[in-house]
């Protein structure tokens, strides 16, 4: 779990949240957009989401992670997901074209 920091004065983003970026841990809400309500469906509505923001998506601690992300990904063809990265070429898993 990451470990909260106390906050710096005029700190932005994860520093303001006292967040430490350079800790790659798994998120608590991580499976957040697969959350089904009791009476069916999705609790996390369409749209987009974004994921690892604090860092870059495709970094290599976090490919413990990533067949979970590509999952919940494919589950959720209603949603919309946006990651950075620094990495010029990736091929996705959920890449289906040949060429």
């Amino acid at each position: 779990m990451r470990k909260k920091q106390p906050p710096t004065k005029g700190a932005k983003g994860d520093a303001k949240r006292g967040v430490d970026t350079s800790m790659i841990v798994r998120a608590k809400d991580f499976d957040k957009p697969v959350v089904q309500l009791k009476k069916g469906g999705y609790k996390m509505k369409p749209g987009l989401v974004y994921l690892g923001f604090s860092t870059d998506f495709l970094i290599e601690e976090a490919d413990q992670w990533r067949g979970a992300c590509w999952s919940m990904i494919k589950e959720r063809s209603d949603c919309s997901f946006l990651f950075l990265t620094q990495k010029v070429w990736y091929k996705s898993p959920l890449n289906t074209d040949k060429g």
